[in-house]
């Protein structure tokens, strides 16, 4: 699963922080033929609808609703 952060800035320090661990989990999902979860590509398309914070309250940790909405993506990558 790539890491992921809700954040709207893609100038926001820690966001940027974050690419480069989003590609290395590419790499590595492509070197050992693993399933990838585009968790942060996903989280970046919904963001422009809703709103961050509705997300998490520091960015990190999801709320309960967005636990929900991660399961089904995980279940989509797997074909499960």
């Amino acid at each position: 699963m790539e890491p992921f952060l809700f954040c709207r800035d893609p100038h926001h320090e820690v966001y940027r922080a974050l690419t480069p661990y989003v590609e290395i989990v590419h790499r590595l999902a492509a070197r050992f033929a693993a399933v990838l979860v585009p968790l942060q590509s996903r989280i970046d398309r919904e963001i422009v609808e809703i709103p961050p914070e509705k997300w998490s309250q520091d960015a990190v940790h999801p709320y309960l609703w967005a636990h929900a909405w991660i399961a089904p993506q995980w279940l989509d990558a797997t074909g499960l």
